[in-house]
């Protein structure tokens, strides 16, 4: 059974609720990546981390190599890289095993 990634279930709620959440307000709504691209945008804009469990990270990467394949590296990347540990390399890695 194949599940469905849903990238708003990583997003805590805690951010949502601070003051952080205002700034939010600016991101576009609509984007050339659908649902994605906005969580990216909010990502980014909000400098969140939400690959700190392996377990999600993982997930997040096997859910990026299934629906974009390759093209799913550099969403991967931008998700990953306010890991306070992130290394381009490990990144890599992750995402080839997700490919495989």
């Amino acid at each position: 059974m194949k599940k469905d990634f849903n990238p708003q279930n990583w997003l805590t709620t805690s951010v949502q609720q601070t003051n952080e959440a205002d700034s939010l307000k600016n991101v576009p709504s609509k984007s050339p990546l659908g649902d994605l691209g906005v969580i990216l945008s909010r990502i980014e804009a909000s400098q969140t981390d939400i690959t700190a469990s392996y377990s999600d990270w993982r997930d997040i990467g096997f859910a990026l190599a299934d629906e974009f394949g390759e093209n799913g590296r550099n969403y991967f990347h931008r998700i990953s890289r306010f890991y306070p540990d992130y290394s381009q390399s490990t990144c890599d890695k992750q995402f080839d095993a997700c490919l495989k």
